[in-house]
């Protein structure tokens, strides 16, 4: 099989990728999600039996609750899988919290949750699927909620994962004729996959940037190429490199898992 590695595209006309799209994990190395204002509880780096690695997180409860948060904007719509690795005393349930600006630009919440489940001093693998419908909100937040009298969880290796993202639909665009035909240029006599690798350009506003615009009307067209992204925002060169050696240090390091993944 060949392959043209660059700094912007890996073309491979074999290559299969993974349906589901990594959007966020972490095995909390580094840093831990916040307690709003509003909520109780408090967070701290424990090295103290961690799932993996050499740390998680401890969500400790005040007064019987503790709670915490990590927001994530940009194109939000599709199914999702949120899940992590807990262990502790009490019990413990995830959460989503979508923000929505009204028409005078306020932010109105609402909030979905699982059902509460016991947490016991073995690590067991948390799951709560959920779907953000239109319209796309201005962020949301994914919560853990552990309650009881001195109830705390060890948190480890989170994941959200996009498992099914609507079809973007750009047929209203006043340029729709002059892109269709644009991509009506564009054949192929046998099915190509292009690997696309880009910056924050291409990883934001994902269903609606310049890319998913392309990949759109070539679908219109019956084209056999196909755009697959894998952005990532404040990329350059070098942690590209470094993302596909698995350096130790490099941002998003686990972005690119599963990229090369064929049947």
């Amino acid at each position: 099989m060949k392959k043209l590695l660059c700094p912007a595209v890996i073309v491979s006309g074999l290559l299969t990728l993974q349906a589901a799209e990594l959007i966020l994990g972490d095995n909390f190395e580094r840093g831990v999600w916040n307690v709003d204002r509003s909520w109780t509880g408090k967070t701290v780096l424990t090295g103290d039996n961690p799932h993996s690695g050499k740390k998680a997180m401890l969500l400790s409860s005040v007064r019987g609750r503790g709670k915490c948060g990590l927001a994530k904007s940009d194109y939000l719509l599709g199914k999702y899988q949120y899940s992590l690795y807990a262990c502790g005393s009490g019990k413990i349930q995830l959460g989503v919290i979508r923000y929505d600006r009204d028409k005078d630009g306020r932010l109105q919440y609402s909030e979905e949750h699982q059902r509460a489940v016991h947490l016991s001093g073995k690590y067991r693998k948390i799951v709560f699927p959920f779907e953000i419908k239109k319209p796309n909100p201005a962020r949301i937040m994914l919560t853990v909620t552990v309650t009881g009298d001195n109830s705390f969880a060890r948190i480890d290796d989170f994941q959200l994962i996009r498992t099914q993202k609507p079809e973007p639909d750009f047929s209203k665009l006043k340029s729709a004729p002059r892109m269709k035909a644009a991509a009506a240029r564009i054949r192929a006599s046998e099915p190509v996959d292009i690997l696309f690798i880009g910056d924050s350009l291409t990883d934001l506003y994902r269903g609606g940037n310049h890319l998913d615009m392309m990949n759109y009307f070539l679908k219109v067209n019956h084209s056999r190429v196909t755009f697959y992204n894998y952005a990532c925002r404040g990329d350059f060169i070098v942690r590209v490199m470094d993302r596909f050696n698995q350096a130790a240090k490099v941002p998003f390091r686990n972005h690119y898992q599963g990229i090369w993944d064929r049947k």
